[in-house]
């Protein structure tokens, strides 16, 4: 597995990236104060968001560097995530499709936040961007630029 800074050297800003940051079982700051000095010594913060499950370590993050954005993960329907996201310095949620419903969406949109959740097929990709949603991932690129009605770039 490459390390963070050889995809950021790979890519020179041509792909956006979502870095999730996985540190379990080790929670100390090393993790984040490495991870935003390699972002910035790349000068990547303009495309790189950091992600993740531990909104601890994302709200560290925030007070660190308080106008990056970051992406705020969790397998769960909240009770009320527009809270959660404000607490964790989150733009952009990640639901499970599961937990991907139309009134959650229109909340989360009436707060400035973006949603992000993963892509099952085609007729899913129909009912998703019916109700909002702002970003899909996909394990098959081809799949999701059908859906949306793009080429895939190459």
């Amino acid at each position: 597995m490459p390390a963070l800074a050889e995809v950021l050297d790979w890519s020179r800003g041509r792909l956006g990236f979502l870095i999730e940051l996985k540190n379990y079982p080790h929670r100390e700051m090393p993790l984040v104060e490495k991870t935003i000095a390699e972002i910035e010594a790349h000068g990547a913060q303009d495309y790189v968001v950091p992600a993740g499950f531990d909104h601890v370590t994302l709200a560290e993050i925030h007070r660190i560097r308080p106008h990056w954005p970051l992406e705020m993960i969790y397998i769960a329907r909240l009770a009320d995530p527009v809270h959660a996201a404000r607490a964790a310095g989150a733009a952009l949620i990640s639901l499970e499709p599961e937990f991907c419903l139309e009134p959650d969406v229109k909340a989360m949109h009436a707060a400035g936040l973006s949603v992000l959740t993963t892509l099952l097929d085609g007729e899913h990709a129909q009912e998703l961007l019916g109700i909002g949603v702002d970003v899909f991932e996909s394990d098959d690129v081809a799949m999701v630029a059908s859906a949306l009605g793009v080429a895939p770039r190459v």
